[in-house]
This record gives structure tokens, sequence and C-alpha cells, in this order.
């Protein structure tokens, strides 16, 4: 009985031992926030009315444009998070994503924000420049792809533990809510003096001049992520899959209310104000009810429920045999270790 007594002891120490272990350093939490943060900096709320009075794209190229983007997002959610997936290299699963997918993520911001000096007074049919955004947004759309995912798993990867990996989301949400809506509230600002001839500055520097700041610290914070953070735990890619049909069908509608591109702010017509404000207000709630449609869709059966819990219950059977027969720290960090990721 005293023998039992003192490995059951021992097990409760060894596990204590390893509860209170912090896997992830300062260093590494500024910049699990840093990035957290960079997410945040940008100005793409006002994309819609970048490209529809600044860029001109006509409504009948962006619905196409939108259609497209909207199936392939759809597709390469399958073979891209496979390939996440796959992927073993000596810096872990997700993070190569996080850095190969931000890239080109800077320098096609940096273009998407220059266009109206790339294709200067064209008219909204203007082909090639049609062509230069669909191509773009293309692009963006698949490099997006790859570092949400990787973005995604990477959370569930960089600590063992999970009163770290809370404390760890919990301090980033907490940091960067204190300036995730400063660069829109200050570009709003700036907008609306510049719209209403307050400031004399063209909205397309504007825009170009916010932009590109943007995605260049967005790039900084990505690479620092990059360089300073490790993986720690082998996990599986949840993909996404959500995609609402309204914003292929928007500019469909918008060309039909008699939306007028390049109008000055308030001199669009009752009809189409309406319209406006129906589109930011009523029509939002119904089609918001198609997010559900994909969940019908999710592979949780009850035979796959059974198998991954009893997958994890092996797991943690397996660990649990191996803190009771623990003696040393050297075994108990070799538990910790074995449930990361090998470089």
């Amino acid at each position: 009985m005293s023998a039992e007594r003192e490995t059951t002891q021992t097990a409760t120490d060894n596990t204590a031992r390893l509860k209170n272990r912090r896997f992830v350093g300062i260093k590494e939490t500024v910049a699990y926030v840093l990035e957290d943060t960079a997410q945040s900096l940008n100005i793409d709320d006002f994309k819609e009315r970048y490209i529809y009075d600044v860029v001109k794209i006509d409504f009948n190229y962006l619905a196409i444009q939108n259609i497209v983007a909207t199936v392939w997002d759809t597709v390469n959610d399958t073979f891209i998070g496979v390939i996440v997936e796959r992927t073993r290299t000596r810096w872990g699963k997700f993070r190569p994503y996080l850095l190969l997918g931000q890239f080109p993520l800077t320098i096609l911001g940096l273009w998407y924000w220059l266009i109206p000096f790339i294709f200067p007074d064209t008219p909204g049919d203007y082909l090639p420049k049609w062509i230069f955004y669909f191509a773009m947004s293309i692009i963006t759309e698949t490099a997006n792809t790859f570092t949400s995912i990787a973005r995604s798993g990477f959370g569930s990867t960089i600590t063992p533990e999970p009163l770290e990996r809370s404390r760890l989301i919990a301090t980033a949400n907490f940091m960067s809510h204190f300036v995730e809506d400063v660069p829109k509230q200050i570009f709003g600002i700036i907008y609306d003096l510049v719209i209403n001839n307050k400031i004399k500055f063209k909205l397309p520097k504007l825009f170009a001049g916010f932009g590109v700041s943007f995605a260049v610290i967005g790039a900084a914070f990505c690479l620092f992520f990059f360089l300073t953070t490790r993986e720690r735990v082998a996990q599986t890619t949840i993909s996404k899959l959500q995609r609402a049909v309204m914003g292929s069908v928007n500019s469909i509608i918008l060309k039909g209310i008699g939306y007028v591109q390049g109008a000055t702010i308030g001199t669009q017509s009752d009809r189409t104000k309406w319209w406006i404000f129906a589109l930011g207000t009523g029509i939002p709630r119904i089609t918001g009810a198609l997010g559900i449609v994909p969940k019908f869709f999710y592979p949780i059966t009850a035979e796959n429920r059974e198998r991954m819990y009893a997958e994890l219950r092996e797991r943690r059977s397996t660990v649990a045999d191996k803190m009771k027969k623990a003696t040393t720290e050297e075994e108990i960090a070799a538990i910790a270790d074995s449930q990361f990721i090998n470089k």
C-alpha cells in the first residue's frame, strides 16, 4: 500500500510540474501579439468604396470576378488544407505558410493600392485594368487561404498546455483591442474631410499611402513572428468552409439600383440611397442565415466522433502511464518533448 501511495503521489507531483511549466517566453508572446495586431492594421472596410469610386471597375465585371472568386475559394479550401496537413518541415507544419503567404499578400497589397496610378483616367470597362484586378484578387484569395489555415492551426500548436494557450490568446486579444480600430477610425476621419473638400488631397494618394504603409508593417510583424515562434504540438488542420453569396451579387444589385461610380457623397438619387440603406441593414440579416448551410456538410458523424474520442483516450492513457513511471525531471521533460513536433 505504501508503494502504491508513493507511486500515485509521484504521478501527481509530475503532473503538477508539467502543468505549471511555461513553454512560451516573453519574446514569443510579444511576437504572437504583434502578429495578431497586424491582422487589424488595414483599411479593408473601405475597399468597396475604393473599387467603386477610385479604381472604378465596372459593376458587370465585378459581378463576374466575385462569382469566380467565390467558387475558387470554395474549391481551394479542400486541396490547400490537404497540402498544409501533409507538410513536414524543420520549421514546423504551419509556420512556413504564414511567411510564404504573407509576402505575396504584401507585394500584391502594394500593387493593389497603386491601381489608379497604373491605369489613370480609364473607364470602368477598361479590360486590362479589370484583368489586372481580377488576377490579383485570385492570387490574394489563394494566399489568404494558406495563411488563414496556417494561422488557425498554429494557434493550437504553439504550446501543449491549454491554460497557457488560453493566456496567450487572451493577452493577444487584450493588447490588440487598443489598436485594432485605430487605422480605420483615422482613415475614416481623413476620408470624410477629403470628400467634403475640407482637405485638398486626392483620394488615390490617400488610399495608396494608408494601404501601402499597413501592408509593409504587417509583413514586418509576420517576419518577426516567424523568426521568433515555434510549433510544439502535432495538430490536424481545421478547414474553413463558409462564404456569403451576397458578395457575388452585390455588384449586380448596385448596377440595378443606379449607383453612380465616383459621385460625391450624398448626391446619389433617393432610390439609390434607399437601396443602399437596405443593403446595409435588412438584407444582410436574410443572407446571413445562409451561413448555416455548410454545417450540414460537416463529416461529424457518430462513428467519427467515437473514433476521435477513442484515439484521444488512448493518447491520454499512454501519457498518464508514462507520468506514473517518471521519477526524475529529465523523464518528465522527455514526456513533454514527446508531444512536440520534431525539428
